[in-house]
């Protein structure tokens, strides 16, 4: 595998991985379930209010540069 060809999977499973995440979040907020994330040391409850607007659909079609 050349490193062009690496450089690209790893675009493409980086853009997979952020997909989901939007997914996930966005799911989270449209039904009123809090998520949770490693902070400080600590897992710290975010409320589904709380939780930001993710990035337009625009945006995670492309391969972040």
């Amino acid at each position: 595998m050349t490193t062009q060809e690496k450089e690209e999977l790893l675009d493409k499973i980086d853009l997979g991985v952020r997909r989901g995440v939007a997914k996930a979040l966005a799911d989270h907020k449209r039904n009123g379930r809090p998520i949770y994330v490693w902070r400080d040391g600590q897992i710290i409850e975010i409320s589904a209010e709380a939780i930001p607007a993710q990035e337009e659909e625009k945006n995670l079609n492309e391969p972040k540069q």
